[in-house]
């Protein structure tokens, strides 16, 4: 997975304020497999949930 994908994805959710659909579709454009979008999706939600566990 490379990193420059996973930020595009993040920064797509957190910053753009893009759905988890509309940033895989963005991913899907820019030419990144199924395989690695389901390795970032998986990576970003971790990260989501352990950050979110931060906050409280």
């Amino acid at each position: 997975m490379k990193n420059e994908n996973w930020f595009l994805f993040a920064d797509a959710r957190e910053d753009e304020g893009l759905s988890h659909e509309e940033a895989v579709e963005l991913l899907r454009n820019k030419g990144v497999s199924d395989k690695e979008i389901e390795e970032i999706t998986k990576k970003y939600e971790s990260w989501a949930r352990n950050t979110a566990h931060e906050i409280e």
